[in-house]
């Protein structure tokens, strides 16, 4: 299972385009921020903690996917405010 988003924001007369992706093998999501091409953030974000004692596989996705968009909403408020800008 490998997930991920990308996402094009407008903030404060900007365009920032947010791309998540699963790194499934070290249980990793990488965040990146992109404006006019270049990365302006990036991070790495374990998930191992979220499925920790999870063996079914459906609800390892579910915990994954929860994580994915807690990272995504977190990202765009940090922009929002002015945390992450170009």
């Amino acid at each position: 299972m490998t997930f991920g988003i990308n996402h094009n924001l407008e903030s404060g007369g900007e365009t920032y385009h947010i791309q998540i992706e699963d790194h499934e093998k070290k249980k990793e999501l990488e965040v990146r921020v992109y404006a006019e091409g270049r990365i302006i953030f990036q991070k790495l974000h374990n998930y191992e903690s979220a499925t920790m004692g999870l063996e079914n596989p459906k609800h390892i996705e579910v915990a994954v996917k929860e994580e994915l968009q807690k990272l995504f909403y977190l990202t765009k408020a940090a922009i929002e405010r002015g945390k992450i800008k170009k």
